[in-house]
């Protein structure tokens, strides 16, 4: 086994022949930093080589080549994603412009309000006449005959009033959507 010592008289001497052949010579390109690594190996007890540190750098720079391939392939992903939003968005756009556009008349929906307040109206009436028939029922009818008329037009009652209702809450409804979408398009 040899020295450290004679490790550098070697080093000198390889130095000293790669030198000497000129600053343009191929083997004197190849060694560039391979003499350092050899001094630093010898000073340091060590094994660096460029060899390695090449290969090393090649494994990372694959990997990193792979990572930004897959990052590319996210950003499209994301930016398919974005168009396809961005079209629901002008396909929201142009259905609101065409609804506007066809909305009803405003004196059409102020006749179907006023038609909804009188039926909605109707059925308050008609819950006063039905405490009237229960008093009916109270005074000449037994406890199970006034139950059954209640209960029978309690329940007619509430479904109109539900319908009448849901009516009049869709067309609340469309009308300050309407509204909304043109302050939205002078926007």
């Amino acid at each position: 086994m040899t020295t450290k010592e004679q490790e550098r008289q070697a080093l000198e001497r390889i130095r000293g022949t790669v030198v000497g052949l000129g600053e343009c010579s191929y083997i004197r390109m190849a060694m560039d930093g391979v003499l350092e690594d050899a001094e630093r190996n010898i000073e340091e007890d060590a094994a660096y080589s460029m060899k390695q540190r090449y290969e090393s750098a090649e494994k990372r720079a694959a990997n990193l080549t792979e990572k930004l391939v897959s990052k590319e392939t996210d950003i499209m992903k994301l930016h398919k994603e974005i168009e396809m939003y961005r079209e629901k968005i002008r396909g929201m756009e142009d259905a609101a412009k065409k609804a506007v556009s066809r909305k009803p008349p405003k004196r059409c929906a102020e006749t179907v309000m006023k038609y909804l307040a009188e039926k909605e109206g109707a059925i308050t009436d008609g819950l006063g006449m039905a405490a009237d028939q229960m008093a009916r029922c109270i005074i000449g009818l037994r406890e199970e005959e006034c139950d059954e008329v209640k209960e029978e037009y309690r329940q007619g009652m509430n479904e109109q009033a539900l319908k009448y209702r849901q009516m009049k809450e869709e067309l609340e409804d469309l009308l300050g959507a309407e509204r909304y979408f043109q302050a939205y398009m002078k926007a």
